[in-house]
């Protein structure tokens, strides 16, 4: 993440959402280069325990590590590269939810990834969706 970003999202709402956006994409792929082999959830529940240690949690916890799993599940369940990007608009959504209602284009990009997972939810197969996406790691659910 570049200073200038950084500076650019200090005085603007926008650039303030798509920095807090691409800081949950940059922490996962710095876990996925860092630790290869893995399903796009160990990932996901990495960036968010990432995220968690920011905000002065224990993320040695077992249950804050549980919670990392539950938390990003729906956001497992949307191919890679974009399931990043998904946490990252959830996250927002979570933490900010004032900047992410006055955004209509992230709010429409958010459904527009997760829609797909809804919709299993609802039919039944999210977990063949989630299998699809993390044959490594279906058998902790």
């Amino acid at each position: 993440m570049s200073i200038f970003k950084f500076i650019k999202a200090i005085f603007s709402t926008k650039h303030n959402c798509q920095y807090f956006i691409e800081s949950a994409e940059f922490s996962y792929h710095k876990h996925r280069n860092s630790f290869p082999g893995h399903d796009s959830h160990f990932y996901l529940a990495q960036a968010w325990l990432a995220y968690m240690a920011g905000k002065g949690r224990n993320i040695d916890n077992p249950d804050m590590q549980q919670a990392a799993l539950t938390t990003t599940y729906l956001c497992a369940c949307v191919p890679h590269p974009k399931c990043a990007r998904a946490l990252g608009l959830f996250l927002l959504y979570k933490e900010r939810p004032e900047e992410y209602e006055k955004s209509k284009q992230l709010q429409d990009e958010f459904n527009e990834l997760i829609l797909p997972v809804i919709e299993a939810q609802d039919k039944g197969t999210i977990l063949d969706l989630y299998r699809k996406y993390n044959p490594k790691l279906e058998t902790m659910q």
